[in-house]
């Protein structure tokens, strides 16, 4: 792992909770994309950030940057026992396990922009397979120094519309041939649909091997298609656990396809770092 002048590159659960559509009670709010970068840009959403608590912080294969809006927040990211502060913006990569955000001086906002893997993997000057290699990047590092440029024109707008559309135009700006959306699609099916199916059922949906989904996977996420199901499988399950006042966790675990309460606990602990049980005492007050 590189030290600590990168930037951990993930999301706060408040943005999963938002994405399925169960967070608008956090002040949080999605934000519209223009039909004009629709091929780019996956959705826009503000995040908030509140100070002295720690968030725990997910990836779901789906590349993002995040803008802190109101300076001075510090954020800390906590990840296999080294802290790294982060500056005003970060980048996402396509897998982080156990690792958690601790903000502090005054709340804040997050504006982040999820981008379509395919349109990300030609934006970004790393491939999805290098940025995998460690979990920090910062978007310099992504994109050159004219990122540093575009933050910089974007922090001085009055607001977020202005905000959104310097992100837009610094994206369309970039030249790109049209993505394939087959792996987009098939991603976007998981993300927003209430089962989480079996890869092998994409491959008759898609009219391609295995082999080709696989391939073009590692390709624009840096992800197997079976981890991608996995990540996806907890994302939305952490996401559930994170907003049940008593949950039930065998129920838990059925209803997001695990197959017992033991699977539910060892995806837990792969990922979170943590017991379901444990997750829950310490995140369901946050949200």
């Amino acid at each position: 792992m590189h030290g600590p002048d990168k930037y951990l590159c993930t999301m706060p659960l408040t943005l999963f909770q938002m994405i399925h559509a169960a967070a608008s009670r956090h002040g949080g709010r999605m934000l519209p994309v223009s039909a004009a970068a629709g091929h780019l840009v996956a959705g826009m959403y503000l995040v908030p950030l509140a100070a002295g608590k720690s968030l725990p912080l997910c990836a779901d294969g789906f590349p993002a940057l995040a803008v802190a809006l109101h300076l001075p927040t510090t954020i800390l990211i906590r990840h296999q026992q080294k802290t790294y502060p982060v500056d005003s913006a970060w980048c996402c990569s396509p897998l982080l396990q156990a690792a958690e955000m601790d903000v502090s001086g005054e709340d804040g906002l997050l504006l982040v922009i999820r981008f379509y893997p395919s349109a990300f993997a030609q934006l970004s000057r790393k491939s999805m397979q290098e940025m995998r290699q460690t979990p920090v990047w910062r978007p310099e590092e992504i994109w050159g120094d004219d990122i540093t440029a575009v933050l910089h024109a974007l922090r001085e707008l009055p607001s977020v519309h202005a905000k959104c559309e310097c992100l837009e135009h610094w994206a369309m700006a970039q030249k790109i041939i049209p993505p394939n959306p087959l792996v987009d699609d098939m991603m976007w099916q998981v993300i927003t649909g209430d089962d989480i199916p079996e890869v092998k059922s994409f491959t008759g949906t898609l009219g391609r091997s295995y082999k080709w989904l696989e391939r073009n996977f590692n390709r624009y996420t840096g992800l197997a298609p079976k981890e991608f199901i996995c990540q996806q499988r907890f994302v939305k399950a952490c996401v559930s656990l994170s907003l049940a006042a008593r949950p039930d966790y065998l129920a838990l675990a059925m209803d997001h396809g695990y197959c017992d309460q033991q699977h539910l606990s060892r995806e837990f602990r792969r990922f979170a770092g943590i017991s379901p049980r444990v997750f829950h005492q310490k995140n369901s007050s946050n949200f």
